[in-house]
């Protein structure tokens, strides 16, 4: 973080650790994955209400799933699934409901 010589990072084991921190003021901020974030921020009852998540890319990371190479069908399937639901929208509201409604 050359960039930002005033920004102290702290790298945990445990993410539930940083959470913990969060919460009682010894650090500023986590960065973590969305779905790990929703988990801690909308699904656990000690957290609930006291964090927001601010949902900033940090990077083009995507996420995948791993299928066997030899079953192209299966591949094939997939893809043409995730390609319907993005263009209909629906993947964007799976998001949502999933990773940002209480």
């Amino acid at each position: 973080m050359k960039k930002y010589p005033k920004i102290k990072i702290t790298k945990y084991k445990r993410i539930s650790n940083a959470f913990t921190d969060l919460a009682r003021n010894k650090i500023s901020a986590v960065v973590t994955d969305l779905p790990i974030a929703a988990q801690f921020v909308y699904y656990n009852d000690e957290y609930k209400g006291i964090f927001k998540i601010v949902n900033i890319p940090l990077t083009k990371k995507e996420y995948v799933i791993a299928v066997n190479k030899s079953n192209q069908e299966l591949l094939k399937k997939i893809n043409s699934s995730i390609n319907l639901l993005e263009k209909s929208g629906e993947l964007n509201n799976l998001i949502i409901k999933w990773f940002f409604k209480k």
